[in-house]
């Protein structure tokens, strides 16, 4: 979520946290509450907190973060990309 809140590269403010939280929230909620999350931080503190696999990247910027949700019926990709 920090992704959707501040620039990656000097941390300030984007949006206001409360709109990342319910850009996350609504993501998060087209998937049934038995999705795994994907990303490629393995301990990611973000939305993908439940992380069970990581990959390379998936943007050529210098910044990149995001998360990939699956479940029975659905895959989803939520990929932010920045520069400095």
């Amino acid at each position: 979520m920090s992704a959707l809140h501040q620039q990656m590269a000097y941390q300030y403010d984007l949006m206001p946290l409360e709109v990342a939280e319910k850009i996350a929230i609504r993501f998060c909620g087209l998937f049934s509450t038995s999705y795994q999350a994907f990303s490629q931080k393995p301990q990611s503190e973000d939305i993908a907190a439940g992380v069970v696999g990581t990959f390379g990247y998936v943007l050529p910027n210098t910044f990149s973060d995001g998360v990939v949700l699956v479940d029975d019926a659905r895959v989803g990709l939520l990929w932010i990309g920045d520069e400095d």
